[in-house]
């Protein structure tokens, strides 16, 4: 009887130890995982930077541009202000493109987590047998 106790014993802290080296394993891979998308994501942020540095640039030009021609209004301000609105749309729509690609970083990660989590449980169910599995297999062979 101690010896089946004993053996049940050894057969829990086994089968505890594969269990915790198949999570850390899976807590490698996600980790790997979460690195590789932590890189892209620098790499979106530093390609916007010189984009809004440059919107920024051109909102403050645009601004000084307003500010010189309501202070003179000389005989050709009607051909100013088409261009200055003109200039206007054309801001309105690069701060709209800016926007979209501020949301492009918090897409990028959500398709990642969603990316990287389907892979995780895929090489799960190709390492782990499911018990429906084997239960449909094992009465298959009794028939």
């Amino acid at each position: 009887m101690a010896k089946v106790l004993f053996d049940l014993l050894k057969a829990l802290l086994n089968a505890t130890l594969l269990l915790l080296a198949l999570c850390l394993f899976l807590g490698w891979q996600l980790s790997s995982s979460v690195a590789q998308v932590s890189e892209r994501l620098n790499d979106i942020s530093s390609n916007l930077r010189p984009l809004h540095r440059q919107a920024q640039a051109l909102t403050e030009e645009f601004a000084s541009l307003s500010a010189e021609i309501s202070r003179a209004d000389p005989p050709d301000s009607s051909e100013m202000r088409i261009g200055l609105a003109q200039l206007e749309e054309e801001l309105a729509a690069l701060k709209l493109e800016i926007q979209s690609l501020k949301q492009l970083p918090g897409e990028v990660v959500s398709i990642a987590i969603e990316t990287a989590v389907q892979e995780l449980s895929e090489k799960i169910s190709r390492w782990l047998p499911l018990r429906g599995d084997q239960a449909d297999e094992s009465q298959s062979d009794k028939n």
